[in-house]
């Protein structure tokens, strides 16, 4: 059994009558029925319908529209549900009331056991006690600790206790070992497997830092994840390796999980950005400004400040797989886009220019040259209002092209991210700022401040460490201010 909380929020199905039967009975048998709520009566898109609740949990940090999508295809594959009739059933968030019972069975837990009861056969029954009970130990710990992003399942790193899999694969050869990977990816209802691990600071060389922030240690288990590539990418690479997706406020993202990182714990820094401009806050108006994010990864933020509405969304970039997941993701939004894979040199030819029709624009360099294109174009591209430094540990080194790139007539507000001891926070507060006011002070003039508006905690990054954001505004100040 899971802890109540973990079930605050979960999966309600909207069927029509007809299909209530094969939907209750497919929920039931995969351990995912939710039996302390009645199924009621509703209207969903007009129409009347059945409400099934399930244990299905939407936890926290889940991407919620991801999981509402895998719930109700898994759901209606196993139920043999397709054509017109898929159409008919729905997926939405049921959050229950305080008063409400809020027990079940985790329904990860039944898809996997349904997978080990496939791969064991008859000898599951067959083994002692003491195994039985190693084996759904296993299977908790294991339905506890992925995510799926289509067509992959990823388990976080230590989901395969080596002592554990050692006894379950006693006297089995490699190709049965391979043969359960394969059952589980198609019980869950991927094509891939893989287990994540830390992101190491270093190349394989323990020499150069890895500053493309490449997951160098994933390990993939089910599935043709294509060959490794240690160069360059060319299009045919592209095109051979797997791309995976992710969807959070109708945004869609795209990347190569050998090749580039993804934090689905930024999910939350990610809605508030985009609240933040579509709510005008500080006065900028979208349609009428710019955004620049120095760290643009797959788009992780500049699809945000896109689909909020800013005209233009200049994008730095190193990294080569994440540049092409940048283009995929910007297609799937359908967001006109252009890629510069520029140098030093290219800022003084005038042929190589930002100011095109394109909502994004990508750069495929060091973001040292930056302020170098923003400033030659001034007066011909939007004020830049808001600036994105996503990079930890810690973004400073970014901090100094972020305030060349802010306007220097309207002002703006710069988003720097770093990790800092939960009982620093304060402090760091105090550091962070006190550099962003030197750097205004040095590059815009006497006649310019930095605050910082406000801290978010985005998530916790390790054990005392979290990880945060500072908003901190550059601006003028009023000629006619008294000093103090």
């Amino acid at each position: 059994m899971v802890d109540a909380d973990l079930h605050r929020r979960s999966v309600q199905f909207a069927a029509p009558l007809c299909l209530v039967q094969r939907i209750r009975e497919t929920l039931d048998k995969r351990h995912a029925l939710d039996t302390n709520r009645k199924i009621k009566h509703g209207d969903d898109r007009g129409a009347r319908v059945a409400l099934i609740p399930s244990t299905i949990p939407i936890h926290e940090y889940d991407d919620e529209q991801l999981i509402l999508e895998h719930a109700r295809e898994t759901l209606c594959l196993e139920a043999g549900i397709s054509g017109s009739q898929y159409d008919l059933v729905n997926a939405s968030p049921f959050r229950a009331n305080s008063s409400e019972s809020t027990k079940g069975v985790n329904y990860h837990f039944g898809v996997l056991l349904r997978a080990f009861e496939e791969w064991f056969g008859p000898r599951l029954f067959d083994t002692s006690e003491d195994a039985r009970t190693m084996i759904i130990s296993l299977i908790e710990k294991l339905s506890k600790s992925y995510v799926v992003y289509p067509p992959m399942a990823l388990f976080s790193g230590g989901s395969f206790p080596a002592d554990m899999w050692a006894r379950i694969f006693q006297d089995v050869d490699e190709r049965r070992q391979k043969d359960l990977y394969g059952i589980i990816a198609k019980t869950i209802g991927v094509t891939h497997i893989a287990v994540n691990a830390p992101i190491p600071a270093f190349n394989s060389d323990e020499k150069a830092a890895n500053y493309l922030r490449r997951p160098a240690n994933i390990q993939p288990l089910h599935g043709d994840f294509g060959d490794l590539i240690t160069s360059n990418p060319t299009t045919i690479d592209f095109e051979s390796a797997l791309w995976v997706n992710a969807k959070h406020d109708r945004i869609h993202e795209t990347w190569a999980p050998l090749y580039t990182m993804f934090s689905r714990g930024n999910i939350k820094e990610k809605a508030r950005i985009l609240g933040m401009v579509r709510d005008k806050f500080g006065g900028v108006v979208p349609e009428e400004s710019a955004a620049v994010d120095l760290y643009a990864g797959i788009g992780y933020f500049a699809f945000g400040y896109a689909k909020a509405g800013m005209a233009k969304v200049f994008c730095w970039e190193l990294n080569p797989w994440s540049v092409e997941g940048f283009r995929r993701g910007a297609a799937a939004n359908r967001l006109t886009t252009s890629i510069t894979r520029g140098s030093a040199t290219d800022c003084a030819d005038p042929s190589v220019t930002i100011e095109g029709d394109e909502q994004l624009l990508m750069f495929e360099e060091d973001n040292a040259l930056a302020a170098q294109r923003i400033q030659k174009a001034r007066g011909k591209i939007p004020p830049v209002r808001h600036v994105n430094c996503g990079l930890l540990p810690t973004s400073e080194p970014s901090w100094e092209q972020a305030v060349r790139v802010v306007d220097p007539d309207l002002g703006g507000w710069i988003h720097a991210h770093l990790n800092t001891a939960e009982d620093e926070i304060a402090e760091k507060q105090v550091y962070v700022l006190g550099k962003f006011r030197s750097l205004a002070i040095e590059i815009l003039g006497h006649d310019y401040k930095a605050q910082c508006d406000h801290v978010q905690r985005v998530k916790t990054f390790a054990p005392g460490v979290m990880h945060c954001v500072m908003d901190v505004r550059i601006f003028r100040s009023d000629p006619f201010e008294v000093a103090t």
